[in-house]
């Protein structure tokens, strides 16, 4: 499916002729992007942890998101379409995926973090704090301190 152009590969998906994971959203956004010139990343995740006879690592639960960037902005801006996140801002600001992840793991900042979410159903979007979000324990599980991030962006040919 990933050698389709990005908007096949969603119409596929769309029509349920493809099962779409996280990677499959990340690779088709940042894609599509990419495509209009907005400057889109994949990043790759990975919890690594030792085995207690010491003998290797071995990988636990991963996950892939995006980021885009934001020339009004001039940054990286987080987006997570597995989840409906359209961005994620501290204190009124927008942030990026590292930014993001700090806030989701420190008691004083996650009060000022909200998410710009999506619903589908309604197809209205709306900003959540971080506290009541309705995939706050998806996030926590995927977006660890401990995590591995490896940024990937597509460059058009």
């Amino acid at each position: 499916m990933q050698d389709l152009p990005a908007f096949e590969q969603l119409a596929r998906a769309e029509a349920g002729l493809d099962h779409v994971w996280c990677s499959n959203y990340a690779e088709i956004f940042s894609a599509a992007c990419n495509e209009v010139g907005i400057a889109a990343r994949k990043i790759d995740m990975q919890y690594l942890w030792s085995s207690e006879a010491k003998t290797g690592l071995e990988i636990a639960e991963a996950h892939r998101t995006t980021e885009i960037f934001d020339r009004g902005l001039d940054r990286w801006v987080w987006m997570d379409l597995t989840f409906d996140i359209l961005g994620a801002e501290l204190c009124g600001e927008m942030v990026n995926l590292a930014e993001m992840v700090e806030a989701l793991h420190d008691k004083r900042r996650i009060q000022h973090l909200t998410f710009v979410e999506y619903d589908p159903v309604r197809g209205i979007e709306s900003e959540v704090p971080a506290q009541r979000s309705r995939h706050l324990k998806d996030l926590l599980r995927f977006f660890r301190t401990d995590q591995r991030y490896q940024y990937t962006r597509r460059v058009r040919s």
